[in-house]
């Protein structure tokens, strides 16, 4: 069961293989903690915001490309649209 926002440009975020602070109230679905592929906060506070940057500015480029990655292989492992289709069709027809 889904509650909240879902963002449709998260999953073009997550394709470009960049980090993401996250600031949207998505109820259980938490997929960038979930991925590793970046910082959650909470939509309504600015402060946590600002902090989040500091903290990807004080982050190593290291580890700020193995967020990125983190967030691209998510797409290609879970929601490729080759993997969703043959997911639904053994759904459907088995």
């Amino acid at each position: 069961f889904f509650e909240g926002n879902l963002p449709n440009k998260l999953f073009d975020y997550l394709y470009s293989g960049i980090p993401i602070i996250y600031h949207i109230d998505s109820g259980s679905y938490r997929p960038v903690s979930e991925a590793g592929c970046g910082i959650e906060v909470s939509p309504e506070d600015p402060v946590a915001f600002a902090d989040a940057v500091l903290e990807f500015m004080d982050m190593s480029s290291e580890r700020r490309s193995l967020m990125g990655q983190n967030g691209y292989n998510m797409i290609i492992d879970f929601y490729d649209y080759k993997k969703l289709s043959k997911y639904l069709a053994n759904f459907l027809f088995s």
